[in-house]
C-alpha cells in the first residue's frame, strides 16, 4: 500500500502501546516522496519542507500566511529541553482529531510507574526521533471523533531547525480521511 519504509518496530509498538485513543492505531513511516502521502495538506506541507532538500528549513522559513489554507490542520511544537516540548500552533481541526487541546501545552516525559491520564511519552520518543533524524515522517490511522465516530487520519511530521541552525522545532499537519 505504501511505498515508504515502516520505522523500527520497537518505536511503532512505542508509539501504540498504552494510548487507547489516537495512536491506538497509528502507523508511523519515513517519507520519501510526496507520493507516499495522499491527502492535499500533508502533501502541501510537505512539500514546502521539500522545497530545502539541501538543508532541513529554519523555523523562520515557515510563513502561516503561506498555508492559510490549511491553518486548522497545522501545529507547531517547539522542544524545550530533553523530553519537554512545547507546542507554540495547534489548529481547531488538530484539537478535534487528536482528542486534545494542545496550542500552548508544554509536554513532558514522564517516569512509566508514575500514573497519569494523559501521557505524552511516545509522542515526544517520536519526536525525538524526527529531530535527530531530521527527515520527515508520517502517521495513518484510526481517531474516534468526539467519541463517537470512528475515521481514518493521516498526519506528516517535519524538522525543522531554530536560530542556531538545531533541529528543534517539528511543524506538522493532520487531517481527517
Amino acid at each position: 500500500m505504501y511505498s515508504a519504509a515502516k520505522l523500527n518496530p520497537q518505536l511503532e509498538e512505542d508509539i501504540i502501546e498504552g494510548n487507547e485513543d489516537f495512536h491506538s492505531s497509528a502507523n508511523v513511516y519515513v517519507v520519501h516522496s510526496k507520493n507516499d502521502l495522499t491527502l492535499r495538506c500533508t502533501k502541501s506541507i510537505y512539500n514546502w519542507w521539500a522545497t530545502h532538500q539541501e538543508n532541513t528549513p529554519y523555523k523562520r522559513d515557515f510563513q502561516i500566511i503561506d498555508h492559510l489554507r490549511y491553518a486548522s490542520n497545522l501545529y507547531l511544537a517547539q522542544r524545550l529541553d530533553n523530553g519537554v516540548y512545547k507546542f507554540l500552533v495547534s489548529g481547531e481541526d488538530v484539537n478535534v482529531i487528536t482528542g486534545r487541546e494542545t496550542h500552548n501545552r508544554t509536554i513532558t516525559y514522564k517516569d512509566q510507574h508514575t500514573k497519569q491520564d494523559d501521557n505524552f511519552n511516545n509522542l515526544i520518543k517520536y519526536y525525538d526521533q524526527i529531530l535527530d533524524d531530521q527527515s520527515c515522517h508520517y502517521c495513518t490511522g484510526n481517531t474516534h471523533i468526539l467519541g463517537k465516530r470512528t475515521r481514518g487520519y493521516e498526519s506528516v511530521d517535519c524538522p525543522l531547525l531554530d536560530q542556531e541552525g538545531k533541529p528543534n522545532y517539528i511543524l506538522g499537519a493532520i487531517q481527517l480521511t
